[in-house]
């Protein structure tokens, strides 16, 4: 099937632009540009409903500290470092060991599927450092931030030769593992799935705060698995935003005198239904 590939700026759907054909019952690639952009509005809007994210993205992030035993964070995967602004200069001197802090709650597991993300950092009473410093910005934690990051085996490996690190298309030993709206990953190197063809896979690099690298021919080639309500409700959000061109603003609810009533609908139900135990309302807290 030949397929568009995705426009700049679209990235991190959940769910891809072969799946949302098959939902919409549409063959071609004449409307793939629209269709790309509803996958991505529908991801954006999910994003926007729970107050949460469902792709990860590493980064170094700064937080204020109140209470000298706890931090509240938003969703996070894993910690790489947590250094501690001692003396108050926006210098952060001092890296703490990962023996002096715990992540709350303890057991959430977001390396799997059954997993959910830590939310609070609590300096252990018993560690070398058993209290925090408190101030403005006086923690910093670098780590990979979202609900959970789980990667499967795709079964498929980057083939001839070396990757460079600017190269964007990536040869595969099996083009059928993949298709285009998935996000993957070689080594730690995380890259957004534009268009596949036959074994090549044309991709953004070094997407959501990960480095571009090269990798050798034979690294494995993973791919990121969304939770499966997630994708249930992006794709049903996202075939209705394609259907909205064939229909008036709103449905109608009758008319009277001066014409026309029409009522907002609100959420889907499905999609409310499949997404409520995502949801999340911020307290405090950015996403």
């Amino acid at each position: 099937m030949a397929v568009t590939s995705a426009p700049e700026g679209v990235l991190n759907t959940y769910g891809t632009l072969d799946e949302l054909k098959t939902r919409a019952a549409i063959t071609g690639s004449g409307s793939d540009t629209s269709l790309w952009l509803a996958l991505h509005g529908a991801s954006r809007g999910v994003d926007d409903h729970c107050g949460r994210r469902f792709f990860t993205i590493r980064a170094a992030r700064l937080f204020d500290v109140d209470d000298p035993a706890s931090f509240s964070i938003p969703d996070l995967v894993s910690a790489v470092s947590l250094k501690e602004d001692e003396d108050r200069d926006r210098v952060y001197e001092v890296t703490r060991a990962t023996a002096d802090y715990l992540l709350y709650p303890l057991n959430a597991d977001p390396l799997t599927v059954w997993g959910r993300p830590y939310s609070r950092v609590v300096a252990d009473p018993h560690g070398a450092r058993p209290s925090f410093t408190i101030g403005r910005s006086s923690m910093q934690l670098d780590g990979d931030w979202g609900y959970r990051s789980v990667f499967a085996d795709s079964g498929a490996d980057v083939t001839g030769g070396t990757l460079s690190s600017s190269a964007t298309v990536v040869p595969s030993t099996a083009g059928t593992a993949f298709a285009p709206g998935m996000t993957i990953r070689a080594g730690s190197e995380q890259m957004f799935v534009r268009q596949v063809s036959v074994n090549d896979l044309t991709v953004m690099r070094a997407i959501n705060g990960t480095s571009a690298s090269s990798h050798s021919s034979g690294t494995d080639l993973y791919v990121f698995r969304h939770p499966p309500q997630v994708v249930e409700a992006v794709l049903l959000l996202a075939a209705r935003f394609w259907k909205r061109k064939d229909s008036a603003y709103g449905p109608a609810a009758g008319s009277n005198g001066l014409g026309a009533v029409y009522i907002r609908p609100g959420m889907d139900p499905d999609i409310e239904r499949l997404l409520s135990p995502f949801r999340k309302l911020p307290v405090g807290v950015g996403v």
